[in-house]
């Protein structure tokens, strides 16, 4: 079956690609038709402004003074799960955009499996072929080989 739509991700970033087969050549050309920046997937931690005045409750103790009683222990687990909702839901609009017969997802080792599991079942039904490695960085034509297509 022939690919439609190649979609490469990383937790900033989803570029999704048209793959048009030439006539004449019957060389295959991606065209870039999707590029977004998820802004919270590049940024540090320490960047993100989470100590709000009143977050967390303060107890004082007679020896040590004041301290405060939480601290979010989780929170880069947390960021990181809502980047991989944030990247499944772009995928679903995408592909509902483009309606493609068959489309391939490339995305980091660790992120891939969790995307594909927040998919809706319409957009797994379509999804033919996975590479689990970080492609948003290489040039579009190395996408192409990586992929299998000529």
């Amino acid at each position: 079956m022939r690919l439609d739509i190649i979609i490469v991700a990383d937790l900033g970033q989803i570029k999704a690609y048209k793959i048009t087969k030439d006539e004449l050549t019957t060389n295959s050309h991606a065209q870039l038709i999707d590029d977004q920046i998820i802004e919270m997937g590049r940024k540090k931690l320490k960047d993100i402004d989470t100590d709000k005045q009143g977050e967390f409750a303060v107890v004082s103790y007679p020896l040590t003074g004041e301290r405060s009683v939480g601290e979010r222990h989780n929170e880069k687990l947390e960021i990181r799960r809502k980047l991989i909702c944030e990247l499944s839901k772009t995928i679903n609009l995408i592909i509902k955009k483009y309606n493609p017969a068959a489309w391939a997802l490339s995305a980091g080792s660790e992120i891939l499996p969790r995307i594909i599991e927040k998919l809706d079942p319409a957009t797994k039904k379509t999804l033919l072929k996975t590479i689990p490695a970080d492609l948003t960085k290489i040039d579009k034509t190395e996408i192409l080989e990586r992929f299998g297509i000529k």
